[in-house]
């Protein structure tokens, strides 16, 4: 274990234990140190030792990277029932997070996470409350199955793209396609579905 100052073991404790996000802020408050400056020089310590990790798509979501045996890593778990204030999944505090073993992707870990299904839209494949593994950062083809944010609604749906059509598709026969327009801007497709942990059985 690396040595570490007592504010940025304090800093661990804190973001470890969050359910709410903390702001810089919030930690000096917290920690009692007399300004901000100080606060964010103990989190680049921390991210340079690499024990804190910065989410890119919200700057003020830090993740405690805990320690870990050789190929296990901690993967955020991101509720789908709401997004960003952009509208994004990616923008969200993880909820938590998951160990997971790096032998069982077939992709590198650091675009892995995992996000918490919400609805019955793509029954018989993704229940109400599975836990969807997701790929960041690769272009999503047509038929494959994506994560996405529509106008501020997280969801996951089949991607359908041919013949200058948009949609998102639902397994489920009673959801219907949602068509997305060509100009509509608040549209991202965020990562592609790897796998699903059910928790139906």
């Amino acid at each position: 274990m690396k040595k570490i100052h007592p504010s940025q073991k304090k800093i661990l404790e804190l973001l470890r234990g969050q359910e709410n996000q903390f702001s810089i802020r919030d930690l000096q408050e917290h920690l009692d140190i007399s300004s901000p400056s100080v606060v964010y020089h103990h989190i680049q310590q921390l991210e340079k030792k690499g024990l804190l990790s910065r989410n890119p798509n919200n700057p003020g979501d830090y993740r405690v990277v805990e320690p870990q045996q050789e190929g296990i890593f901690f993967l955020p778990v991101y509720g789908i029932a709401t997004c960003g204030p952009q509208g994004k999944v990616l923008e969200q505090t993880p909820i938590r997070s998951l160990p997971v073993s790096a032998d069982l992707l077939s992709f590198p870990v650091q675009d892995a996470i995992f996000v918490q299904a919400k609805g019955d839209s793509m029954l018989p494949r993704i229940h109400d409350g599975d836990l969807v593994l997701i790929e960041r950062g690769r272009p999503a083809r047509h038929g494959q199955m994506v994560l996405c944010s529509l106008d501020g609604q997280a969801m996951i749906k089949l991607l359908h793209h041919q013949n200058h059509r948009t949609a998102l598709i639902s397994l489920h026969p009673l959801f219907v396609d949602i068509e997305v327009a060509a100009t509509i801007s608040d549209f991202w497709i965020e990562g592609i579905v790897r796998g699903v942990l059910n928790f139906s059985l």
